[in-house]
Formats: structure tokens, C-alpha cells, sequence
């Protein structure tokens, strides 16, 4: 089980009972130690370059200080879409790698095919960082993670 934005804390008594690995997805170091302390078994750095709601730094950046801070495995996530990726944190250490806007473009996904089409012909310029979707929808997501989203009129 994923916690994302927001203290895992009292989630993992209840699903360690359950025998459910529980994971914390964080955007910054004090969020993985708090993470740690909650009793996760694994956190997600999940850095700026992520899509979707994230934090402000970047993911290798992020991934590093992590690294540093817990004893526990860490995910990298953000930005992360092909093997040379996956080789790259790999090697800065992380346990693993987090993918999410690449699957976007799977057959099995519920994606439609002209949001699938604009996904597999964004280049890296074609994203943005911002909160204009949540303020304009009226939805209370926390300043401090602003949403990538690919860029349109």
C-alpha cells in the first residue's frame, strides 16, 4: 500500500496486521525521516520531475539526500521512463524505480488514444509545473505541490 502526501502513520499498524508492505510516497527529507519513523517499509523519492501532484526538487538531487537520511530501501520516482533511467538511480543506490506517466501510453491503460497520442508526442519542453488546474477546479490541494501536466492552450 502507497501513502502519498500525507503522514502514513495511521495507516501502517492496521496493514502491517494485514501483512501489507507499506510504502511512503515524499517529496523531501523530512517527509522520508517522518516516513521512517511512522514504521514504513520502503519510501518513494518522488522528485519535481515527476507528473502529477509533486514536490520542488529535483529527483536525483531528492534521491541522494534520501539516501543519506533513512536505512530503509528507497524508490526513486519522477522522470523516470526508459532503462538508462532505471540504470541511473540504480546506480546513485535506490532500491528500485517508480513509473507512472510513461504507462500512460500502454494498450492496457484506460487512457483514451488522443491523450495517449499527446503523451507519446510530448518531447521534454512540452510539460509544466503548475496549480492552475487545481485552483481553477476549486480543489484544495496544499501549495506546496504544484502539478506537471503537459502544456496546452
Amino acid at each position: 500500500m502507497s501513502v502519498s502526501f500525507g503522514s502514513p502513520g495511521p495507516y501502517v499498524s492496521a496493514l502491517h496486521d494485514a501483512g501489507i508492505v507499506v510504502a511512503s510516497q515524499v517529496q523531501a527529507t523530512a517527509g522520508a525521516v517522518a516516513a521512517v519513523d511512522a514504521g514504513v517499509d520502503i519510501v518513494v523519492a518522488q522528485g519535481t520531475d515527476a507528473g502529477g501532484h509533486t514536490g520542488s526538487v529535483g529527483t536525483l538531487p531528492l534521491l541522494q539526500l534520501v539516501l543519506d537520511a533513512v536505512d530503509i530501501p528507497v524508490v526513486a520516482a519522477g522522470g523516470i521512463a526508459t532503462a538508462r533511467g532505471l540504470a541511473a538511480v540504480l546506480a546513485a543506490g535506490a532500491a528500485g524505480a517508480w513509473v507512472g506517466t510513461c504507462l500512460l501510453a500502454c494498450p492496457e491503460a484506460a487512457t483514451t488514444p488522443g491523450a495517449r497520442d499527446k503523451v507519446l508526442a510530448a518531447d521534454e519542453t512540452d510539460t509544466v509545473l503548475t496549480r492552475v488546474f487545481d485552483v481553477a477546479q476549486g480543489i484544495g490541494w496544499p501549495e506546496a505541490f504544484a502539478g506537471r501536466a503537459l502544456r496546452s492552450k
